[in-house]
């Protein structure tokens, strides 16, 4: 994955492009571009929405996206199914000769002997030292040992992983339908701070989409291809070939699309108290 990450930040920085030009172009926030280029994935809801990052950011550095993906999937491989190295084992020549078996009898005697000098020193520590509970200061004025108490400013491990817990699921999207009819659908989404949008074009689709009251595209997109964007407060979405489309929002997957079978609108807004 190393490697992946270099390609891609050495092409970007051979050909001057910065990263705020790959978020203007990708719709991609700078900060998860940039926790990328240092191998923290953690920013990403999932694997689906990371390969749709790396694509975009292949695409905007003038790299071939399907290649650049291929090399991530092997490097998948390589985390999922490490090799395992075969050892040799090899002999050590025999000595031969009145020499050799002399020369094999003195190395086994002081083996010998220095192990019986570490275990009689492992034993005798063992005996007169014992785990002192805190660290230890020395009061020179009155020659006296003072035991300082332990301090532990950390959270137990269980309060740890409540804690971060609750943090992680507060930053999760929810996602409600409201209403639907023939033409559009209504749904609210909260709990996520500019969720991040994927739409992903299995087949050939006219879109018309509005994002907080601007309007960001109105042509056809083929399969293959792939927006990603963010939303603060609004998003309408007009498709001309639901089925044809997949999106996400966050890393959930949107149900129902392929239920239409003629054009509709889809409106999302926020519902945050």
């Amino acid at each position: 994955m190393e490697e992946l990450i270099k390609l891609l930040r050495d092409t970007r920085k051979e050909k001057k492009i910065t990263l705020q030009d790959i978020a203007e172009q990708t719709k991609v926030k700078i900060f998860r571009l940039e926790a990328f280029e240092k191998g923290d994935f953690s920013v990403f809801a999932g694997e689906v929405y990371l390969k749709g990052v790396i694509g975009s950011y292949a695409k905007a550095v003038g790299l071939n996206p399907a290649h650049v993906l291929e090399i991530y999937h092997r490097a998948q491989q390589m985390v999922e199914h490490p090799r395992t190295d075969e050892v040799e084992k090899v002999e050590k020549p025999k000595a031969t000769g009145r020499k050799g078996k002399n020369r094999t009898l003195s190395i086994g005697l002081y083996t010998a002997l220095a192990l019986m000098f570490f275990i009689a020193i492992w034993i005798s520590v063992g005996k007169n030292v014992e785990k002192a509970p805190g660290p230890i200061d020395h009061d020179p004025i009155n020659n006296e040992t003072i035991q300082q108490p332990e301090e532990d400013d950390q959270l137990p491990a269980g309060d740890k992983r409540e804690e971060e817990a609750a943090e992680e699921e507060g930053k999760k999207i929810e996602i409600m339908l409201k209403n639907t009819s023939a033409y559009d659908s209504y749904w609210n989404f909260k709990g996520a701070e500019d969720p991040e949008i994927k739409i992903v074009f299995i087949g050939k689709c006219w879109i018309d989409l509005h994002v907080d009251n601007k309007n960001i595209h109105q042509k056809n997109f083929y399969a293959g291809e792939e927006l990603l964007l963010s939303v603060k407060n609004k998003m309408k979405l007009r498709l001309g070939n639901p089925p044809a489309v997949k999106v996400f929002i966050d890393g959930i997957e949107l149900e129902g699309l392929s239920d239409k079978k003629n054009p509709h609108n889809y409106h999302f807004t926020r519902t945050d108290d």
